[in-house]
């Protein structure tokens, strides 16, 4: 064999194997999970004094509503309430409105994860979640990782991360809502409207833009 395509083929051989040895700087798998962001469900439980009549004392009430303000996020906790009587009830989601809670947020229940205290009154047991987005590469490093048809890192983390940070509610993000009662004679009437050419306009403010455009801002 000439000595010249020997020594071809031995350089070509290194070539390849150090090119397959190389390590990309963050593994493609590990990207990916970064790239998704994090959702915690966040858990607390407290007991509240309530008299055989439903009735709350002020101190109590205060200190209720103390821990309620420390828990964060009322307008995202849901509220489940073990071992309530009938009496408290209303008295107890007045109490959680007071703090911010929704009442559509307040549940009562006897389950065993919702156990009532073996010393009277009523245990409170409050859940939020909290989302941690994802914190996206730069720019330079949009090639990285890139060795197979999934998506830019860069964007699709931009994606995430704006969902992320816009949504209401951090548990929409792991489970939906129930959707509301439906009113047919709402919907039955915007049909009506639009097939008789009645529908109401958007409220707009326009202005004359060059050459007889018409700007709208809606």
């Amino acid at each position: 064999m000439h000595p010249i395509p020997r020594i071809a083929t031995v350089l070509a051989g290194l070539l390849l194997a150090s090119a397959c040895a190389v390590t990309p700087d963050e593994p493609l798998e590990q990207a990916r999970i970064g790239n998704v962001g994090v959702v915690d469900a966040i858990d607390g439980n407290f007991v509240l004094p309530v008299d055989a009549q439903g009735r709350i004392n002020g101190a109590d009430r205060a200190a209720a509503l103390r821990t309620l303000a420390d828990f964060g996020s009322p307008a995202t906790t849901r509220a489940r309430i073990a071992g309530a009587p009938p009496a408290a009830r209303t008295e107890l989601v007045r109490l959680l409105a007071d703090a911010g809670v929704p009442p559509g947020h307040v549940s009562f229940g006897d389950d065993p994860a919702a156990s009532a205290p073996a010393s009277g009154g009523v245990r409170i047991l409050l859940q939020r979640f909290e989302v941690t987005p994802p914190a996206c590469a730069g720019w330079p490093d949009i090639q990285k990782n890139y060795v197979e048809n999934g998506p830019l890192l860069p964007l699709g983390c931009v994606t995430n991360r704006n969902l992320q940070l816009m949504v209401e509610d951090p548990r929409d993000l792991v489970i939906g809502r129930t959707l509301g009662p439906a009113d047919g004679a709402r919907e039955a009437g915007a049909v009506a409207r639009y097939q008789a050419d009645k529908v109401k306009p958007f409220i707009s403010t326009t202005a004359t833009g060059g050459r007889g455009a018409t700007l709208s801002k809606q």
